[in-house]
């Protein structure tokens, strides 16, 4: 009688162990498509620096959340998973800069130059 609610237990907490695994990587993937569709949002819309300064921080933020490897030069890598880049482009230049560089360069001083100019996203990968 003991060996049968033993194997009934183990069965059970098998089974659990597996529904506990898949409800995890549901919520998981759930997260990912929201955070996806507000990326998505800004595709050829126009926002403000302020916004672009927030993105910039929740970037920041989800990326050292997800323990995303960061560069020697202190940008953080592309791993192809959950990692996101921005990349910004100034109409008076032709230099691309990622969003690290601004981001560590007193995002403050950004939202005082640029809290009113609109920056449109033309790109997104």
């Amino acid at each position: 009688m003991k060996k049968l609610i033993i194997f009934f237990v183990t069965i059970l907490a098998f089974v659990g162990t597996i529904s506990y695994i898949y409800a995890q990587n549901k919520i998981s993937k759930n997260e990912v498509t929201l955070q996806n569709e507000e990326y998505v949002k800004l595709l050829n819309n126009e926002i403000s620096g302020t916004k672009l300064a927030t993105l910039m921080n929740k970037t920041f933020d989800k990326n050292t959340a997800n323990k995303v490897e960061v560069a020697k030069d202190g940008s953080f890598v592309d791993n192809d998973t959950n990692s996101i880049l921005i990349e910004i482009k100034f109409l008076q230049s032709d230099s691309i800069f990622k969003f690290e560089k601004i981001y560590k360069n007193k995002i403050e001083e950004f939202i005082r130059l640029y809290s009113n100019e609109k920056f449109k996203c033309t790109k997104l990968e």
